[in-house]
């Protein structure tokens, strides 16, 4: 089975899990990992966050504690062996609200 690497893109998804990001992905056959990046502050300056091996990732990063409620943007490109690979899946938003 051939593929063309450039083409790949990944496709996000977002959930919560206890109240905590949760980013829904797949692993396709070729694919080792995914490099997933975060944006807490919506400006669009990601920063990495991890690199996952097993879908999916739950986020444990905590809340800032002086807010009710924060949106974070996720981003992530796949991995095959050390290399990024494809294109980065489209971002997906998350927003966790503080349990009281």
């Amino acid at each position: 089975m051939s593929f063309n690497s450039s083409e790949l893109r990944p496709e996000l998804k977002g959930d919560l899990d206890a109240n905590r990001p949760k980013i829904i992905w797949k692993k396709g056959p070729f694919i080792d990992s995914i490099d997933l990046y975060v944006d807490g502050q919506l400006n669009d300056n990601y920063e990495y966050l991890t690199n996952d091996s097993e879908p999916d990732y739950i986020d444990t990063y905590p809340m800032p504690p002086d807010v009710a409620s924060v949106v974070y943007r996720y981003k992530g490109i796949y991995r095959i062996g050390d290399e990024q690979v494809g294109q980065f899946s489209d971002p997906i938003t998350i927003t966790v609200k503080r349990q009281t």
